[in-house]
């Protein structure tokens, strides 16, 4: 599928793409069911408007902190004749799902640390957005557990999220999410390059 982007949002990299191959893999055999989606982070609306091309009977909340990448997001779904399907709002991690629950919660969060930071490629650094690549805390890593910590209320019985994070990340993450977050179970899933590069947890 083709995007627009520009300098609000990140450009998709194939470690996305795992992300949203991993999450369609789950609902493999649920596919034609009315399944209800988060995206977190939507950015250019990469997860949610292939969530929604490939699962035809989802609906999807679609959450992002800047307006202007929403922007983004709705101009691709529009583009996609999915935009019925999604709904966009304006959240800082969660904070605008009110009494809502879903199958499952997919993020892209921002989690390269201050330190990283300093030694990203300039390609990357100084044409795409901080606030998309920065994640809070010392490691990068404080948004990720954050959005872990809001999720299970917000989850079906049998519901899970799946978040991309760094290989560095992955394993405190995974752990976090069963010792602190109140996930059952936990694991990592590797990219293509061998990386411990997307973690899941699972309600029950």
């Amino acid at each position: 599928l083709d995007f627009q982007v520009n300098s609000n949002v990140l450009i998709p990299r194939p470690e996305t793409e795992h992300l949203v191959i991993e999450a369609l893999d789950r609902f493999e055999s649920r596919r034609s069911e009315p399944l209800r989606l988060c995206d977190v982070g939507t950015g250019s609306g990469i997860v949610a408007i292939c969530l929604a091309k490939y699962l035809p009977q989802a609906r999807i909340v679609a959450l992002d902190i800047s307006p202007d990448a929403l922007e983004v997001a709705k101009a691709n779904a529009a583009a996609h004749k999915v935009e019925d399907r999604i709904d966009f709002r304006d959240s800082d991690l969660l904070a605008a799902v009110n009494g809502e629950t879903f199958d499952a919660i997919v993020s892209n969060p921002p989690y390269v640390s201050n330190s990283e930071m300093e030694q990203v490629e300039r390609s990357v650094k100084d044409f795409e957005p901080h606030l998309a690549l920065v994640g809070a805390g010392e490691d990068g890593g404080q948004t990720t557990r954050q959005l872990m910590y809001q999720s299970p209320s917000l989850l079906t019985e049998d519901g899970f999220i799946l978040v991309e994070t760094s290989p560095m990340l992955a394993g405190s993450l995974r752990d976090y999410a069963t010792t602190k977050a109140g996930f059952a179970s936990s694991g990592i899933i590797k990219d293509m390059a061998g990386l411990d590069r997307v973690v899941w947890a699972n309600r029950k």
